[in-house]
């Protein structure tokens, strides 16, 4: 292998968390096999962004700010990204976070390139002599495929957010800001206008701690209970299909085989029942705590913690008690 690229996302202007642990991830991996590692940012970051860009140990960053990468387009990105592919030396390893950007733009890659795909990978090891293997669960985690690449060619990897950690490395890295040649002209879309969520809690793909309520919470009025112990917690909160299908909450919410794959640090599931399909989309979660008034529930076969009880009576004790101890 020859070189990494790695696409990096951001967010009114500055880096997501998981392009950085792909960054920390990428850096490991150059040092092991002795590669070059490139780094491609389309669109305005913060100053203070790119100086934090800028303390990994990356060979090159190559920068556009044209007005075309205002925000995301697929077909703008796969673009210019295809445009630098054919600048590096090949084989070549193509890196992004597995977020819903991210998972869109490297389909796209990988049908224009005709390259082979991993998605979704919660482990990356180096093998001496013999290059790289991924890991990736499958069937709600019950199984972990392993994915051996084709070291001879290009292939695409995207890993699972809060899964890697974020670790900074020494590096003086050469920034090239010239424009990569893309223009609004030869692109069939273009981005019109974004619609943001009101509120302050953070994105549910980088939450620490997420709330997700089930069918079990009965009405969107409930969900109230469910967002004062967010709230308390400084988490996100999520929702069952279930639970989204009802209109309790909107399907951006959604955790699960048809929703969003989410690995927080603690994962409350209260009032779900722990459908295999939702289990898909958090069983990669560090600790998951279940609140269910059914002891029977198959979620609590999957929870480190369990508490069989009503979600209404729990959830404002729990609420009481992290304000005591907040306080103490």
């Amino acid at each position: 292998m020859k070189s990494i690229l790695i696409i990096i996302e951001h967010s009114e202007s500055v880096i997501r968390n998981a392009s950085l642990e792909v960054i920390s991830e990428a850096v490991r991996i150059k040092k092991s096999l002795g590669l070059t590692l490139n780094a491609l940012i389309l669109g305005n970051i913060t100053d203070s962004a790119l100086k934090e860009i800028q303390k990994f140990d990356i060979d090159t960053i190559r920068y556009d700010q044209s007005k075309v990468f205002v925000s995301y387009t697929p077909e703008g990105y796969a673009e210019a990204a295809i445009h630098i592919v054919d600048e590096l030396p090949k084989p070549l390893i193509i890196m992004m976070g597995a977020t819903s950007q991210g998972k869109d733009l490297a389909g796209r890659l990988s049908a224009l390139l005709d390259c082979g795909l991993a998605t979704e990978c919660t482990k990356i090891t180096v093998n001496d002599g013999s290059g790289l293997l991924y890991e990736r669960p499958i069937y709600a985690g019950k199984i972990v495929s392993q994915i051996k690449p084709n070291d001879r060619d290009i292939h695409i990897v995207t890993l699972r957010p809060k899964i890697f950690e974020k670790e900074y490395s020494e590096g003086t890295p050469r920034l090239i800001t010239n424009a990569i040649g893309v223009v609004q002209d030869a692109l069939l879309s273009r981005y019109v206008e974004s619609i943001k969520r009101e509120g302050s809690r953070p994105d549910l793909t980088e939450a620490d701690i997420i709330v997700a309520g089930g069918r079990g919470i009965k009405s969107a009025e409930n969900f109230r209970v469910l967002e004062e112990l967010a709230d308390t917690l400084g988490g996100a909160v999520g929702a069952s299909r279930a639970a989204v299908d009802s209109g309790f909450r909107p399907q951006s919410d959604q955790v699960g085989q048809t929703g969003k794959t989410v690995s927080p640090k603690l994962y409350i599931a209260c009032g779900i029942s722990g459908a295999i399909q939702h289990l898909v989309g958090m069983s990669s979660s560090q600790y998951i705590l279940a609140i269910n008034k059914d002891p029977d529930a198959p979620i609590f076969k999957k929870a480190d913690f369990g508490i069989v009880g009503d979600i209404f009576e729990v959830a404002p004790l729990l609420v009481e008690e992290i304000k005591k101890a907040k306080s103490a």
